[in-house]
């Protein structure tokens, strides 16, 4: 309230201070948008997408992280980690190299890695991890990547057993053929012992 200088009781009108807040406005509903941008993406793509913090917690992941890991929302990802949802083994090796990703400023690359889901069916991905820095540099976290190649992994995998099964049955055939040539010239040399002995008895004994 504005107050008479005379009559300091007497209100006489209003003051009024008001700033001009357009451009943080704008601002905001930029950045919301691309937010929404960036969320609709990487929901909609079937590779993993995530990001963590330093302690290997999640701070974003999409819905492909999220089902593999059983949870409905990816929101219900954040502040959790890896040992929340995989086996302490699995968990464990994840962590070790996300911790040496960020502690040495290294990127790993198309790296094959296998886990179960939330239903233990075994997964396996090629993965790409590198770290998340700030803008003044530091590592803040890493950013990760993951292509499920489950499918193609099965595929090789059988390739792999039909190419081992064909390689002993044609080692097998192999010794069969060399033992086979080692046994004619013994038979054929027990032959000839056997045609020349003078002994009816010991030839009869030498062909049992």
């Amino acid at each position: 309230p504005l107050y008479d200088h005379v009559d300091k009781k007497q209100v006489i009108g209003t003051i009024g201070i008001f700033w001009d807040i357009t451009e943080r406005k704008t601002t905001q509903i930029e950045l919301a948008e691309e937010r929404n941008l960036l969320r609709t993406l990487i929901d909609n793509l079937p590779d993993f997408i995530y990001v963590k913090d330093l302690q290997s917690k999640f701070i974003l992941g999409n819905k492909a992280v999220a089902e593999v890991m059983g949870v409905p929302d990816p929101e219900q990802l954040i502040g959790r980690s890896d040992f929340d949802f995989y086996s302490r083994n699995e968990a464990q090796k994840f962590y070790s190299d996300e911790q040496q990703i960020m502690r040495a400023r290294i990127s790993m690359v198309d790296v094959e890695e296998q886990f179960h889901d939330a239903d233990g069916n075994q997964v396996w991905s090629l993965t790409t991890k590198l770290p998340l820095t700030s803008l003044d540099g530091q590592v803040i976290g890493l950013v990760g990547m993951g292509h499920v190649i489950t499918e193609r992994k099965r595929l090789e995998l059988q390739l792999q057993h039909a190419q081992k099964m064909e390689t002993i049955g044609t080692l097998t055939t192999g010794i069969a053929h060399d033992f086979g040539n080692l046994l004619t010239p013994i038979l054929a040399l027990s032959k000839e012992a056997h045609a020349s002995c003078a002994s009816p008895e010991l030839a009869k004994t030498l062909g049992e």
